[in-house]
């Protein structure tokens, strides 16, 4: 997802998510999105060398190093799609979710209905009624298929 924000008075800003699956593959693409910045500012410059962009750009990164869901619980994801019937999206790369990543013994997935995602966005009576049948096919499922015992 990307975005650009422009003031009147000209100023603005370039918003850009950055997904990945792992925290060594976030590392790797943070120092590779740097690495093409300071290339560009470098290239600008000397291209329009009465200004310094360094002066007039900078890269802010808010949310760098945040954890991420990379499943890894084969049992859990067998469940969802197996005996549940869902099929595995990737994750909105901002969600309270990730905060599970690395949690001994946990195992979470996403799953809501539709896609609203600003103010003012509506699920329609379909998507409720999708997640609804989701919901119900994983609680059966779960039921169905117990889970083996982790050890602590």
């Amino acid at each position: 997802m990307t975005g650009l924000r422009t003031d009147p008075d000209g100023g603005g800003e370039f918003l850009l998510t950055l997904t990945y699956s792992s925290a060594a593959e976030g590392a790797e693409l943070a120092g590779e999105v740097e690495r093409l910045f300071r290339a560009g500012q470098d290239s600008f410059g000397a291209k329009f060398g009465r200004t310094n962009p360094a002066e007039s750009t900078d890269l802010d990164w808010p949310k760098r190093g945040l954890p991420c869901l990379n499943g890894g619980d084969r049992w859990a994801e067998n469940l969802l799609t197996t005996h549940a019937g869902l099929t595995s999206q990737p994750t909105a790369p901002c969600c309270d979710a990730i905060w599970m990543d690395g949690v001994p013994g946990a195992f979470t997935a996403v799953l809501g209905p539709g896609t609203p995602r600003t103010r003012g966005e509506y699920v329609d009576l379909a998507d409720l009624d999708a997640f609804a049948g989701a919901v119900s096919r994983i609680v059966l499922a779960f039921a169905r298929v117990r889970a083996p015992a982790r050890r602590a």
